[in-house]
């Protein structure tokens, strides 16, 4: 990445620079800023939904270019979903991890590290978390989770609240999770669905489009969404 990095320095892309990372939560696709990752890897623009990669990274993983170049820089090219995704976080998760369409119902993932079963039930999703936390805390500091977690392309975030019955806040959903997608050096970019006030059906498969995100230092996947739980812990999952 140390040479993608020295190819950022040219005229073009020197005026991507000015997008530096930003402190308010990224969740918002109407906050009008840019996230740059730290090599200069790849740019999302959440106000508008959209997301780019240097021509020298790698693609991102379940993407496909779109044929358009960033209108700062022909040096970023667009990138969107190579399919569609159900309203469904964690179901979107899976197919991130496994790089493919998933029938729903199945048993997909797994806790990385202690290789708990994750999506299994509510009850049974606390349980993994508090595990993961547990073993994760022995490590003291750099810890993998919560802040520390730090998935890599292929894994995905997922943010679980261990005591949902004391939650006030107006979000009800127990979880989210979050697949990743690349990853520049400390920073994540991941694709996201959210779930409806209806059940997420294969039959509404690509209806609503995923949202594009990056989380890294001065805004982690945990300090985004932490405040719409009592007691959250973000852990990692992978493919079971």
């Amino acid at each position: 990445m140390r040479a993608l990095q020295r190819s950022a320095g040219n005229a073009a892309t020197a005026n991507l620079m000015r997008f530096s990372r930003v402190s308010a939560p990224g969740v918002a696709r109407s906050n009008g800023k840019y996230r740059l990752s730290q090599n200069g890897a790849y740019l999302v623009e959440p106000a508008t939904g959209s997301m780019y990669a240097h021509k020298l990274a790698t693609a991102p993983r379940s993407c496909a270019a779109t044929g358009q170049s960033h209108p700062k820089s022909a040096d970023y090219i667009e990138y969107a979903p190579s399919m569609g995704f159900i309203t469904d976080c964690l179901h979107t998760a899976e197919e991130i991890v496994h790089g493919k369409s998933l029938a729903q119902e199945g048993d997909y993932t797994k806790v990385a590290g202690t290789g708990e079963a994750f999506g299994l039930g509510e009850d049974e999703n606390i349980k993994a978390a508090k595990k993961y936390k547990k073993e994760a805390d022995k490590l003291g500091g750099k810890a993998p989770v919560n802040d520390g977690a730090a998935p890599g392309v292929g894994q995905a975030f997922v943010i679980v609240d261990t005591t949902p019955k004391k939650n006030k806040s107006s979000f009800r959903y127990p979880y989210h999770a979050a697949g990743v997608i690349a990853r520049d050096g400390d920073d994540a970019v991941t694709m996201e669905m959210f779930a409806s006030d209806e059940d997420a059906m294969d039959v509404d498969r690509g209806s609503e489009p995923p949202q594009f995100q990056m989380y890294g230092p001065g805004l982690t996947f945990h300090s985004a969404w932490s405040s719409h739980y009592a007691t959250p812990v973000t852990i990692v999952i992978e493919k079971a």
